[in-house]
Protein backbone atom coordinates (compact mmCIF):
# COMPACT_ATOMS: atom_id res chain seq x y z
CA UNK A 1 0.00 0.00 0.00
CA UNK A 2 2.05 3.12 -1.05
CA UNK A 3 2.18 5.78 1.60
CA UNK A 4 0.25 9.23 1.41
CA UNK A 5 1.23 12.84 2.02
CA UNK A 6 -1.30 14.19 4.30
CA UNK A 7 -1.84 13.43 8.08
CA UNK A 8 -5.27 14.51 9.34
CA UNK A 9 -6.44 15.17 12.56
CA UNK A 10 -10.33 14.96 13.25
CA UNK A 11 -12.79 14.81 16.39
CA UNK A 12 -13.80 11.16 16.48
CA UNK A 13 -16.64 11.94 19.31
CA UNK A 14 -19.29 14.14 18.70
CA UNK A 15 -18.76 17.71 20.45
CA UNK A 16 -19.41 18.48 23.92
CA UNK A 17 -21.47 14.77 24.04
CA UNK A 18 -19.81 13.03 26.74
CA UNK A 19 -17.22 13.57 29.55
CA UNK A 20 -14.45 11.93 27.19
CA UNK A 21 -13.44 13.53 23.77
CA UNK A 22 -11.74 11.53 21.51
CA UNK A 23 -9.16 13.07 18.53
CA UNK A 24 -7.61 10.82 15.39
CA UNK A 25 -4.77 11.29 14.15
CA UNK A 26 -3.69 9.55 11.11
CA UNK A 27 -0.97 9.30 8.13
CA UNK A 28 2.43 8.85 7.29
CA UNK A 29 3.42 11.78 9.98
CA UNK A 30 1.02 10.96 12.92
CA UNK A 31 3.55 9.83 15.06
CA UNK A 32 5.98 12.76 14.31
CA UNK A 33 2.94 15.31 14.61
CA UNK A 34 1.69 13.66 18.06
CA UNK A 35 5.26 13.84 19.64
CA UNK A 36 5.03 17.53 19.50
CA UNK A 37 1.93 17.98 21.16
CA UNK A 38 2.11 14.95 23.58
CA UNK A 39 4.45 14.90 26.96
CA UNK A 40 4.07 11.12 28.62
CA UNK A 41 4.43 10.84 32.27
CA UNK A 42 5.25 8.01 32.36
CA UNK A 43 6.12 4.77 30.20
CA UNK A 44 3.77 3.27 27.41
CA UNK A 45 2.13 -0.22 28.61
CA UNK A 46 0.78 -1.92 26.03
CA UNK A 47 0.46 1.21 23.10
CA UNK A 48 -1.56 3.43 25.90
CA UNK A 49 0.28 6.61 27.30
CA UNK A 50 -0.55 8.83 29.61
CA UNK A 51 0.79 12.46 29.99
CA UNK A 52 -0.64 16.05 28.82
CA UNK A 53 -0.86 17.96 25.70
CA UNK A 54 1.18 20.71 25.40
CA UNK A 55 0.48 23.92 23.03
CA UNK A 56 3.03 26.62 22.63
CA UNK A 57 4.64 25.45 25.81
CA UNK A 58 1.14 25.66 28.47
CA UNK A 59 -0.48 22.74 29.31
CA UNK A 60 -3.76 22.20 27.22
CA UNK A 61 -5.15 19.35 29.38
CA UNK A 62 -4.43 15.84 30.72
CA UNK A 63 -4.82 13.02 28.00
CA UNK A 64 -4.51 9.16 27.50
CA UNK A 65 -2.84 8.45 24.23
CA UNK A 66 -3.52 5.29 22.05
CA UNK A 67 -1.56 4.07 19.57
CA UNK A 68 -3.35 1.30 17.22
CA UNK A 69 -1.34 -1.90 15.82
CA UNK A 70 -0.69 -1.27 11.80
CA UNK A 71 -0.13 -3.80 9.22
CA UNK A 72 2.12 -3.47 7.19
CA UNK A 73 2.41 -1.23 4.78
CA UNK A 74 -0.50 0.51 6.89
CA UNK A 75 -0.11 4.68 7.74
CA UNK A 76 0.35 4.79 11.74
CA UNK A 77 -3.35 5.60 13.47
CA UNK A 78 -3.05 7.28 16.97
CA UNK A 79 -6.28 8.57 19.07
CA UNK A 80 -5.59 11.24 21.69
CA UNK A 81 -8.47 11.27 24.30
CA UNK A 82 -9.28 14.40 26.67
CA UNK A 83 -11.75 16.20 28.65
CA UNK A 84 -14.77 16.59 26.49
CA UNK A 85 -15.54 19.75 26.77
CA UNK A 86 -15.40 22.47 23.64
CA UNK A 87 -12.83 24.08 24.73
CA UNK A 88 -10.26 21.25 25.48
CA UNK A 89 -10.73 19.69 21.99
CA UNK A 90 -10.92 23.17 20.06
CA UNK A 91 -7.10 24.01 21.61
CA UNK A 92 -5.94 20.22 21.44
CA UNK A 93 -6.96 20.29 17.46
CA UNK A 94 -5.41 23.79 16.98
CA UNK A 95 -1.94 22.57 18.90
CA UNK A 96 -2.26 19.34 16.10
CA UNK A 97 -2.73 22.05 13.24
CA UNK A 98 -0.05 23.84 14.42
CA UNK A 99 2.42 20.73 14.37
CA UNK A 100 1.52 20.22 11.06
CA UNK A 101 -1.89 17.93 11.04
CA UNK A 102 -4.71 18.79 8.53
CA UNK A 103 -7.76 19.56 10.36
CA UNK A 104 -11.29 18.58 10.22
CA UNK A 105 -13.64 19.29 11.60
CA UNK A 106 -16.37 16.80 12.37
CA UNK A 107 -16.58 12.65 12.37
CA UNK A 108 -18.64 12.78 9.52
CA UNK A 109 -15.66 14.57 7.56
CA UNK A 110 -13.13 12.08 9.35
CA UNK A 111 -15.36 9.24 8.34
CA UNK A 112 -15.70 10.26 4.51
CA UNK A 113 -12.14 11.07 4.27
CA UNK A 114 -10.98 7.38 5.38
CA UNK A 115 -13.67 5.73 3.34
CA UNK A 116 -12.32 7.86 0.26
CA UNK A 117 -8.94 6.46 1.07
CA UNK A 118 -9.90 2.92 1.42
CA UNK A 119 -9.51 2.75 5.02
CA UNK A 120 -12.58 1.88 5.98
CA UNK A 121 -16.09 0.70 3.73
CA UNK A 122 -19.15 2.48 3.52
CA UNK A 123 -21.16 -0.12 6.12
CA UNK A 124 -18.37 1.04 8.42
CA UNK A 125 -18.61 4.96 7.95
CA UNK A 126 -22.34 3.98 8.80
CA UNK A 127 -21.54 1.75 11.68
CA UNK A 128 -19.35 4.17 13.12
CA UNK A 129 -22.05 7.02 12.92
CA UNK A 130 -24.74 4.76 14.38
CA UNK A 131 -22.59 4.38 16.87
CA UNK A 132 -22.02 7.93 17.95
CA UNK A 133 -26.06 7.63 18.81
CA UNK A 134 -26.25 4.53 20.08
CA UNK A 135 -28.48 4.60 23.04
CA UNK A 136 -28.39 1.58 24.75
CA UNK A 137 -25.60 -0.86 25.60
CA UNK A 138 -26.62 -3.81 23.49
CA UNK A 139 -26.93 -0.97 20.71
CA UNK A 140 -23.44 -0.04 20.61
CA UNK A 141 -22.11 -3.31 20.03
CA UNK A 142 -24.23 -4.28 17.61
CA UNK A 143 -22.88 -1.23 15.69
CA UNK A 144 -19.36 -1.65 17.08
CA UNK A 145 -19.57 -5.16 15.50
CA UNK A 146 -20.47 -3.44 12.04
CA UNK A 147 -17.69 -0.76 12.67
CA UNK A 148 -14.67 -3.60 13.24
CA UNK A 149 -15.67 -4.75 9.44
CA UNK A 150 -17.40 -7.56 10.93
CA UNK A 151 -20.54 -7.11 8.88
CA UNK A 152 -18.75 -6.51 6.08
CA UNK A 153 -16.37 -9.40 5.83
CA UNK A 154 -19.71 -11.17 6.60
CA UNK A 155 -21.25 -10.02 3.29
CA UNK A 156 -18.12 -11.31 1.06
CA UNK A 157 -18.09 -14.16 2.53
CA UNK A 158 -22.13 -14.50 1.67
CA UNK A 159 -21.43 -13.17 -1.62
CA UNK A 160 -18.66 -15.83 -2.20
CA UNK A 161 -20.86 -18.28 -1.51
CA UNK A 162 -23.68 -16.71 -4.15
CA UNK A 163 -21.12 -16.70 -6.88
CA UNK A 164 -20.10 -20.69 -5.97
CA UNK A 165 -23.73 -21.55 -5.83
CA UNK A 166 -23.39 -23.34 -2.22
CA UNK A 167 -25.53 -25.05 -0.60
CA UNK A 168 -27.85 -22.83 2.22
CA UNK A 169 -25.98 -19.49 0.34
CA UNK A 170 -30.30 -18.74 0.06
CA UNK A 171 -30.71 -19.27 3.09
CA UNK A 172 -28.04 -17.33 4.70
CA UNK A 173 -29.23 -14.35 2.12
CA UNK A 174 -32.84 -14.55 3.59
CA UNK A 175 -32.08 -14.27 7.41
CA UNK A 176 -29.66 -11.48 6.53
CA UNK A 177 -32.28 -9.35 5.30
CA UNK A 178 -35.35 -10.32 7.61
CA UNK A 179 -32.81 -9.53 10.51
CA UNK A 180 -32.62 -5.97 9.04
CA UNK A 181 -35.85 -5.12 10.73
CA UNK A 182 -34.03 -5.25 14.05
CA UNK A 183 -30.85 -3.29 13.44
CA UNK A 184 -32.61 -0.79 11.87
CA UNK A 185 -34.82 -0.77 15.77
CA UNK A 186 -31.24 0.21 16.75
CA UNK A 187 -30.43 2.56 15.12
CA UNK A 188 -33.39 4.20 14.96
CA UNK A 189 -35.73 3.80 18.02
CA UNK A 190 -39.31 2.92 17.47
CA UNK A 191 -42.01 4.91 19.55
CA UNK A 192 -44.25 4.18 22.48
CA UNK A 193 -47.15 6.82 23.81
CA UNK A 194 -48.76 6.88 27.19
CA UNK A 195 -52.03 7.82 26.72
CA UNK A 196 -55.55 7.49 29.40
CA UNK A 197 -57.60 9.20 31.27
CA UNK A 198 -56.15 12.29 33.56
CA UNK A 199 -54.66 10.97 36.56
CA UNK A 200 -53.97 7.33 35.67
CA UNK A 201 -50.25 7.40 36.20
CA UNK A 202 -49.04 8.15 32.89
CA UNK A 203 -46.60 10.66 34.22
CA UNK A 204 -44.76 8.70 37.59
CA UNK A 205 -44.87 5.46 35.17
CA UNK A 206 -43.01 7.84 32.24
CA UNK A 207 -40.20 8.58 35.44
CA UNK A 208 -40.05 5.41 36.30
CA UNK A 209 -39.45 3.76 33.17
CA UNK A 210 -36.77 6.68 32.37
CA UNK A 211 -35.10 6.59 35.58
CA UNK A 212 -35.62 10.35 36.06
CA UNK A 213 -38.28 13.22 36.78
CA UNK A 214 -39.30 14.12 33.17
CA UNK A 215 -42.82 14.41 33.52
CA UNK A 216 -43.99 16.41 36.86
CA UNK A 217 -46.61 14.14 38.61
CA UNK A 218 -49.65 15.20 40.98
CA UNK A 219 -52.68 14.21 42.64
CA UNK A 220 -54.74 16.99 40.45
CA UNK A 221 -55.90 15.84 36.85
CA UNK A 222 -54.31 17.55 33.81
CA UNK A 223 -51.04 18.33 34.80
CA UNK A 224 -49.35 16.99 31.68
CA UNK A 225 -50.17 19.42 28.95
CA UNK A 226 -47.32 18.50 26.58
CA UNK A 227 -45.68 16.06 25.25
CA UNK A 228 -42.57 14.27 27.52
CA UNK A 229 -40.36 12.11 25.54
CA UNK A 230 -37.31 10.40 26.22
CA UNK A 231 -35.38 7.78 24.39
CA UNK A 232 -34.74 4.57 26.95
CA UNK A 233 -33.83 1.14 27.00
CA UNK A 234 -36.46 -1.57 27.43
CA UNK A 235 -35.09 -4.96 27.61
CA UNK A 236 -31.70 -3.66 25.80
CA UNK A 237 -33.82 -1.81 22.95
CA UNK A 238 -34.04 1.85 22.33
CA UNK A 239 -37.44 3.37 22.61
CA UNK A 240 -38.76 6.82 21.84
CA UNK A 241 -40.94 7.07 25.04
CA UNK A 242 -43.57 9.47 24.71
CA UNK A 243 -45.95 10.79 27.81
CA UNK A 244 -49.36 12.93 26.54
CA UNK A 245 -52.02 15.04 28.49
CA UNK A 246 -55.26 12.85 29.58
CA UNK A 247 -58.06 11.75 26.90
CA UNK A 248 -60.95 10.66 27.35
CA UNK A 249 -63.16 13.14 29.11
CA UNK A 250 -64.09 16.69 28.12
CA UNK A 251 -61.03 18.37 27.80
CA UNK A 252 -62.84 21.99 29.04
CA UNK A 253 -60.60 24.94 28.40
CA UNK A 254 -58.58 26.09 25.13
CA UNK A 255 -55.45 24.91 26.82
CA UNK A 256 -56.56 21.26 27.63
CA UNK A 257 -57.97 20.78 23.76
CA UNK A 258 -54.77 21.33 22.74
CA UNK A 259 -53.11 19.12 24.90
CA UNK A 260 -55.36 16.23 23.98
CA UNK A 261 -54.74 17.48 20.30
CA UNK A 262 -50.77 17.16 21.12
CA UNK A 263 -51.96 13.38 22.46
CA UNK A 264 -53.80 12.45 19.11
CA UNK A 265 -51.13 13.79 16.87
CA UNK A 266 -48.32 11.99 18.79
CA UNK A 267 -50.45 8.98 18.75
CA UNK A 268 -51.25 9.09 15.59
CA UNK A 269 -47.29 8.45 14.90
CA UNK A 270 -46.93 5.82 17.36
CA UNK A 271 -45.36 2.36 16.80
CA UNK A 272 -47.20 1.10 19.82
CA UNK A 273 -50.05 2.73 22.35
CA UNK A 274 -49.64 2.13 25.77
CA UNK A 275 -52.99 2.56 27.34
CA UNK A 276 -52.45 3.56 31.07
CA UNK A 277 -55.71 2.93 33.45
CA UNK A 278 -55.37 3.52 37.33
CA UNK A 279 -55.57 0.27 38.94
CA UNK A 280 -56.80 1.52 41.97
CA UNK A 281 -60.00 3.25 41.29
CA UNK A 282 -63.27 1.89 39.63
CA UNK A 283 -62.79 0.74 36.02
CA UNK A 284 -65.61 2.80 34.03
CA UNK A 285 -65.94 3.51 30.76
CA UNK A 286 -62.59 2.97 28.66
CA UNK A 287 -63.54 2.10 25.83
CA UNK A 288 -63.74 5.80 24.62
CA UNK A 289 -59.38 5.39 24.55
CA UNK A 290 -59.88 2.63 22.71
CA UNK A 291 -61.64 4.32 20.17
CA UNK A 292 -59.08 7.29 20.29
CA UNK A 293 -56.17 4.96 18.78
CA UNK A 294 -55.45 5.03 14.89
CA UNK A 295 -56.51 1.90 13.58
CA UNK A 296 -53.63 -0.59 13.27
CA UNK A 297 -51.57 0.98 15.96
CA UNK A 298 -50.56 -2.10 18.30
CA UNK A 299 -51.48 -1.39 21.83
CA UNK A 300 -50.39 -2.48 25.30
CA UNK A 301 -52.41 -1.56 28.74
CA UNK A 302 -50.32 -1.01 31.78
CA UNK A 303 -52.88 -0.77 35.13
CA UNK A 304 -50.86 1.33 36.91
CA UNK A 305 -51.08 1.79 40.88
CA UNK A 306 -50.03 -2.06 41.64
CA UNK A 307 -48.56 -1.37 45.06
CA UNK A 308 -52.28 0.07 46.01
CA UNK A 309 -55.65 -2.08 46.54
CA UNK A 310 -56.84 -3.40 43.26
CA UNK A 311 -60.20 -1.71 41.98
CA UNK A 312 -61.04 -4.44 39.77
CA UNK A 313 -59.86 -7.81 38.12
CA UNK A 314 -58.19 -8.41 34.78
CA UNK A 315 -61.07 -9.64 33.47
CA UNK A 316 -63.28 -6.03 33.72
CA UNK A 317 -60.46 -4.41 31.17
CA UNK A 318 -62.68 -3.44 28.57
CA UNK A 319 -59.53 -3.63 26.15
CA UNK A 320 -60.43 -7.97 24.82
CA UNK A 321 -56.83 -8.99 23.25
CA UNK A 322 -54.71 -6.78 24.26
CA UNK A 323 -52.22 -7.88 26.38
CA UNK A 324 -52.07 -6.31 29.78
CA UNK A 325 -49.83 -5.66 32.42
CA UNK A 326 -50.26 -4.41 36.47
CA UNK A 327 -47.53 -2.23 37.36
CA UNK A 328 -46.35 0.35 39.74
CA UNK A 329 -44.54 3.39 39.00
CA UNK A 330 -43.37 3.66 42.72
CA UNK A 331 -42.04 0.21 43.61
CA UNK A 332 -41.30 -0.61 40.15
CA UNK A 333 -43.44 -3.83 40.32
CA UNK A 334 -44.49 -5.08 36.86
CA UNK A 335 -42.01 -2.97 35.02
CA UNK A 336 -39.58 -5.50 33.24
CA UNK A 337 -43.12 -7.63 31.81
CA UNK A 338 -44.07 -4.40 30.87
CA UNK A 339 -41.36 -3.63 28.52
CA UNK A 340 -40.83 -7.39 27.47
CA UNK A 341 -44.96 -6.80 26.49
CA UNK A 342 -44.09 -3.43 24.30
CA UNK A 343 -41.47 -4.94 22.68
CA UNK A 344 -43.46 -7.82 21.90
CA UNK A 345 -46.34 -5.37 20.48
CA UNK A 346 -43.20 -4.00 18.03
CA UNK A 347 -42.32 -7.19 16.41
CA UNK A 348 -38.68 -7.32 17.80
CA UNK A 349 -37.49 -10.32 19.71
CA UNK A 350 -37.08 -10.38 22.92
CA UNK A 351 -33.70 -8.97 23.07
CA UNK A 352 -31.77 -7.16 20.58
CA UNK A 353 -29.29 -9.41 18.53
CA UNK A 354 -25.08 -9.16 18.87
CA UNK A 355 -24.97 -8.58 15.41
CA UNK A 356 -23.44 -8.52 12.53
CA UNK A 357 -26.28 -7.73 11.12
CA UNK A 358 -28.27 -4.86 8.79
CA UNK A 359 -28.86 -1.65 10.24
CA UNK A 360 -30.12 0.84 7.61
CA UNK A 361 -32.44 1.67 4.88
CA UNK A 362 -29.69 1.20 2.57
CA UNK A 363 -28.56 -1.87 3.82
CA UNK A 364 -32.09 -3.83 3.60
CA UNK A 365 -32.89 -2.19 0.32
CA UNK A 366 -29.73 -3.94 -1.40
CA UNK A 367 -30.62 -7.10 0.53
CA UNK A 368 -34.21 -7.39 -1.33
CA UNK A 369 -32.90 -7.05 -4.31
CA UNK A 370 -30.35 -9.50 -3.49
CA UNK A 371 -33.22 -12.03 -2.71
CA UNK A 372 -35.40 -11.33 -5.56
CA UNK A 373 -32.40 -11.85 -7.50
CA UNK A 374 -31.07 -14.99 -6.00
CA UNK A 375 -34.82 -16.36 -5.96
CA UNK A 376 -35.13 -16.10 -9.99
CA UNK A 377 -31.51 -17.34 -9.99
CA UNK A 378 -29.35 -14.75 -10.79
CA UNK A 379 -26.88 -15.58 -7.65
CA UNK A 380 -24.09 -13.56 -9.42
CA UNK A 381 -25.92 -10.66 -9.69
CA UNK A 382 -27.18 -11.19 -5.89
CA UNK A 383 -23.72 -11.04 -5.16
CA UNK A 384 -22.92 -7.70 -7.10
CA UNK A 385 -25.76 -6.18 -5.31
CA UNK A 386 -24.47 -6.68 -1.76
CA UNK A 387 -20.85 -6.19 -2.66
CA UNK A 388 -21.55 -2.91 -4.25
CA UNK A 389 -22.82 -1.99 -0.07
CA UNK A 390 -18.99 -1.01 0.33
CA UNK A 391 -18.91 1.76 -1.92
CA UNK A 392 -21.38 5.05 -0.52
CA UNK A 393 -22.52 5.22 -4.27
CA UNK A 394 -24.49 2.86 -3.84
CA UNK A 395 -28.50 3.51 -3.01
CA UNK A 396 -27.32 7.28 -2.89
Amino acid sequence: MPRRAVTVAAPATPSGRGGIAAILVTGPDAETIVNRVFRPRGPERGGVSVGHVLWRGDVVDEAVLLRFPAGEGAEPRLEIDVHGGRGSVAAVMAALAEAGAAPLSTPSELRAFLASRGDIDAIQAEAEAALEEAATIEAAAFFAAAASGRLSAEIERLAASLEAREPGAAGRLERLAAGAAAGMALARPRSAVLCGRPNAGKSTLMNAVAGASLSITSDLPNTTRDAVDAVVALSGWPVHLVDTAGLGTDPGGEVERLAARAARRALAVADVAVLVVDGSAPIGEADDLAAALPGGVPAVVAVTRADLEPAFGRDSLPFRGTPSVRVSGVTGEGLESLFAAIVAALSLPPRPPRGPGLFTERQAEAARAAVAASGGGATAEAASVLRALFSPAHGG
